[in-house]
């Protein structure tokens, strides 16, 4: 029984990607922009970690103020 391979969709806009050809693996132009649709998506993302909006689990850890050197 052959199975079909999974859809490959883009973790921003949940849109297919495009594979190439043999309608298998991802085409050439869709390696470059990997696991994303486009260069928007990218950028999407890219702004997501920048603004903090994406986390790691784990117990909170307390930030410690920088101390200054004495002059």
């Amino acid at each position: 029984m052959s199975q079909s391979p999974p859809t490959l969709c883009c973790p921003i806009c949940q849109s297919p990607l495009d594979l190439g050809p043999d309608g298998k693996s991802p085409s050439p132009a869709t390696m470059k922009l990997m696991p994303f649709c486009s260069a928007r998506c990218q950028m999407v993302d890219l702004s997501n970690w920048l603004g903090e909006r994406y986390t790691v689990p784990g117990e909170a850890v307390e930030q410690q103020a920088a101390e200054q050197p004495e002059t």
